[in-house]
């Protein structure tokens, strides 16, 4: 009556009629377990033996089950599912688990039936709502003789075997349910050896088969590598959870190794492995994620020996496999008449586990190429620098290539950004390792990165990282005795990367000297490539080292900086239009730019610390830093508006324009208000003087908070927009003709514009290949710029002025729009043909306007001749580099004009 009257309770009378009989089944069942426990949780308040009591007498019945009876086998399986719900109920509470464990145990295999799977579920169920040690144990221990059964079956000498075959899928099925409901590490870790342990156990049992029989086995096509590939999903769940084995154990480097081995041999690593389920090889890519590293771990000096002592496959192989498992090999790595020598010195053991390496390493790069640093633990490895350091060195090339490839197929964003900035200053650091090799190995990964990736050049974290480390170096040089004999490390605190040092004063002395030979010609050639963004960053770091205390010692990296900038920066911006012969006779402080350099950082140091001056002030007397950030922002944007309504002074605008940048800079986050004033109430004056500072000011903010860069040019392109609407500068209207082409019409504004464009273009070197999201933007900034018409009577005319004076800004444009096209970073082919299309009419329609007298003087005819000769050049090179796809595109309307300017002659 308890119990009717329970599952009545337990709303068994509301099932809906349109469930299924097995949904209702399974309903009755968990309405009756939770009956029964609750039955029993009242009972054990009078007696505490009645839990035990009652899972005794239900687990007779068992006993008393007829195998061949349907129905006493329903009854069975109905009996097991109450004991399976009690024991998870109850756990150790009045021994109930142990009672449950040993009911079936006693009653598995005794006799083999069905029941038995039934069984194995329920422990499963147990072992992941309890996680009983227990229960696994038993579990694993099944594992292990389901598997030994499934191996034997295919034997000829499995007569006299018991086989266990028919509860390994039960088994599987339960221990896969553990491994994704066990919340205790430690316990899921234990479960994973324990399985690699079984996993390679049998594999040496199914290679001792095949070796009695060989006519009907082999080691990679067989039943038993079936029965071996059947362990993949377990593991994989095993380690899905996890995270990377960091510090393992030399237990659990050697099972890792050998489940490498098995994988190579098996096939199971092999993505187009025909004979196994494609499911596998994605296992075994995610196992590959979390697995440790396969290095030496103790054996650095007889790494050989213990290969061949402890190989599962150690004995047994063909010359054929032999040569096989050379030639894969040497495949896999590349020709090299070098690694030929080596390979076929080299056993089948310590082929194969190269083959591990390669494949264990290749896979983890496909899951995440964050991984990218392990590849300098297996160089550094002592035991592989010896015989196997040729090899090793192809597999880091093989993997290196594959970080490239990766890197440039994934998006332009800002993670992958970090990511390949975190991957440059790895291998700076590697550059001052001890060994000689290691260190050219670094520096020719560093050379093809920056040739695939060359933002890298100019980018702020790796210049100020390697500047820091110089200096780090310089201490660590410095504080040593040239008689002393001491190791040292180097260490930039914001970095998790260390620089070990020789112990001698002659190799430290080399050392440094030698990296800091290497950071100058890196600077160089960044310098060339990109000159204003590697001013600014150079400027940005001696701003910041001058502000802090270090500033008051020797600083090797300012040194460097400031070297750079006083070599490369010698001509200032206000001689570019002068005659090269008429500069090079001036005297060097007539057109030296250092002193541009100079009040740079000083006006940043300066304000800086008068912004953080009245930021400190504030907080002393509020406690809210919101409601500061708040009371700054809105005191230096009405400064700055009342500096622009009644025409300040220039040294009034450059004081508030540099004080509302530096309070950008030091306020945490990102405030919109703070941008749009910094961006577009400068423009929107349209003074010459005042946009001028204006830009010093956003390079400034730029180099300073990168962070903030999508956002400010969201601002810069909106502003852009507004002089576009207002025909402000070169978009102001076409004025009406002069009576005589030798009469000069009316200079126009362009210099604000200039200074936009050439900000524009700076930003797109820097840019370039960092951010898909900022190219796209510019992108659209130069659509909007541009129409389709040609010509003053066209149905879409285009916005720029007709005058001669707007030339040089409009061809300034329309090249920074031909680099993006030849740069290859718009994707889209319709986009990439649009706007071709657009800045070749925009360049024809220049020439569709009558002759004119120029406004201006000489400078300026000189600054558009040299635009038009720049456009030329760069349109020429474009056209060389146009794909045929993007010609034969089927947007038909632009093809004449395509073919038009794409002739050859």
């Amino acid at each position: 009556p308890l119990q009717r009257t329970s599952v009545i309770e337990s709303g068994l009378e509301m099932v809906p009629s349109h469930v299924s009989r097995v949904d209702a089944y399974w309903t009755v069942q968990n309405a009756l377990g939770r009956a029964v426990c609750r039955t029993l949780r009242a009972g054990s308040l009078l007696s505490s033996e009645c839990v035990v009591a009652f899972l005794t007498s239900l687990g007779n019945r068992l006993y008393q089950t007829n195998a061949e009876d349907e129905n006493a086998l329903r009854v069975a399986e109905g009996i097991v599912l109450l004991l399976g719900h009690v024991a998870s109920e109850f756990g150790e509470e009045h021994g109930a688990i142990s009672c449950v464990v040993a009911l079936f145990q006693q009653r598995l295999f005794t006799p083999v039936s069905n029941l038995d799977g039934r069984m194995v579920v329920e422990l499963g169920k147990i072992a992941a709502s309890l996680g009983d040690q227990s229960t696994l144990d038993f579990l694993s221990h099944l594992m292990s003789i389901s598997l030994g059964g499934t191996v034997s079956s295919y034997s000829k000498l499995q007569s006299g075997i018991r086989s266990y075959s028919h509860i390994y899928q039960p088994v599987m099925n339960s221990l896969t349910h553990v491994a994704s409901h066990l919340d205790n590490d430690g316990k899921r870790r234990d479960l994973l050896m324990k399985t690699l342990q079984i996993f390679v156990q049998q594999g040496i049992e199914a290679h001792r088969a095949s070796e009695r029989n060989e006519a009907q086995f082999s080691h990679k096509a067989t039943s038993s590598s079936f029965s071996l590939g059947l362990l993949l999903p377990l593991i994989a769940k095993l380690v899905e959870k996890m995270d990377s084995i960091s510090n393992p154990s030399q237990k659990d480097v050697r099972l890792f190794r050998d489940f490498w081995l098995y994988c190579i041999v098996m096939g199971f690593a092999e993505a187009d492995r025909g004979i196994f389920p494609s499911s596998w090889y994605h296992y075994v890519r995610s196992i590959a994620a979390k697995s440790p590293q396969l290095l030496s771990m103790g054996a650095e000096q007889f790494l050989e020996k213990e290969l061949e002592l402890n190989h599962p496959l150690k004995i047994g192989n063909t010359s054929g496999e032999l040569q096989e498992i050379r030639q894969s090999l040497i495949d896999k790595l590349g020709k090299s008449a070098e690694l030929d020598r080596l390979v076929f010195r080299l056993t089948f053991v310590q082929c194969t586990y190269l083959h591990s390496i390669w494949k264990l390493e290749s896979l983890r790069l496909e899951c995440d190429t964050k991984f990218f640093p392990y590849i300098f633990k297996y160089l550094e490895d002592k035991g592989l620098q010896k015989e196997l350091w040729v090899a090793v060195e192809m597999i880091a090339n093989q993997l290196m290539q594959q970080l490239l490839n990766s890197l440039e197929a994934k998006t332009a964003d800002r993670a992958r950004n970090e990511e390949l900035v975190s991957h440059a200053q790895l291998l700076i650091f590697k550059f001052c390792h001890l060994r000689g090799r290691i260190k050219q190995l670094a520096d020719h990964y560093l050379i093809k990165l920056t040739d695939k990736f060359p933002h890298l050049l100019w980018s702020k974290p790796v210049i100020h990282a390697m500047l820091d480390l110089l200096q780090e170096l310089s201490l660590s040089f410095n504080a040593m005795e040239p008689s002393e004999r001491q190791t040292a490390q180097a260490k930039v605190p914001y970095l998790p990367y260390v620089v070990t040092l020789p112990d001698n004063s002659q190799r430290r002395e080399k050392t440094v000297n030698y990296f800091a030979l290497r950071c100058e010609q890196i600077l160089d050639f960044a310098v060339k490539l990109a000159p204003n963004e590697m001013r600014n960053i150079l400027e940005d770091y001696v701003q910041r080292m001058g502000c802090a205390v270090v500033g008051l010692e020797h600083h090797s990296g300012v040194a460097l900086a400031i070297a750079q900038l006083t070599r490369h920066f010698q001509i200032s911006d206000k001689f570019k239009d002068t005659p090269a012969a008429l500069v090079e006779v001036r005297h060097r402080c007539l057109k030296d730019s250092v002193s541009n350099s100079a009040s740079s950082y000083h006006l940043q140091s300066y304000y800086s610390g008068a912004v953080k001056a009245v930021r400190s002030l504030l907080d002393s007397q509020a406690k809210d830093s919101k409601a500061v950030s708040q009371k700054l922002s809105s005191m230096y944007t009405e400064e700055l508006k009342e500096a622009l309504a009644k025409n300040s002074r220039r040294e009034e605008l450059t004081a508030v324009l540099y004080k509302l940048t530096a309070c950008i800079i030091i306020t945490e986050g990102s405030d919109r208000s703070l941008l749009f004033a910094v961006a577009q109430l400068p423009v929107k004056t349209f003074d010459e003087l005042t946009i001028s500072i204006a830009v010093q000011c956003w390079h400034w903010l730029l180099t300073a908070r990168p962070d903030l860069e999508h956002s400010f040019m969201t601002e810069f392109a909106a502003v852009w927009k507004w002089t576009i609407n207002e025909r402000m500068g070169i978009f102001t209207r076409r004025c009406p003709r002069a009576q005589s082409w030798r009469e000069k019409p009316s200079p126009i504004p362009v210099n604000q514009h200039l200074l936009l464009i050439k900000f524009l273009s700076d930003r797109l070197e820097v840019i370039g290949s960092k951010d898909f999201s900022l190219v796209m933007l510019m992108c659209q900034l130069v659509h909007q710029s541009l129409t389709l018409g040609v010509g003053p009577d066209s149905i879409q005319p285009q916005h720029f002025s007709s005058s001669l004076e707007a030339a040089c800004a409009r061809f300034n444009l329309l090249t920074l729009g031909v680099s993006i096209l030849r740069g290859k970073l718009v994707k889209n082919i319709v986009e990439r043909t649009l706007l071709r299309e657009r800045i070749y009419n925009a360049a024809l329609d220049f020439f569709c306007s009558n002759p004119m007298w120029p406004a201006d003087d000489t400078a300026s005819v000189r600054r558009t001749v040299t635009a038009l000769i720049k456009f030329w050049i760069s349109l020429r090179d474009l056209k060389n580099t146009v794909p045929i796809s993007d010609l034969c595109s089927c947007w038909s309307p632009l093809l004449p004009s395509l073919a038009l300017v794409s002739r050859p002659d």
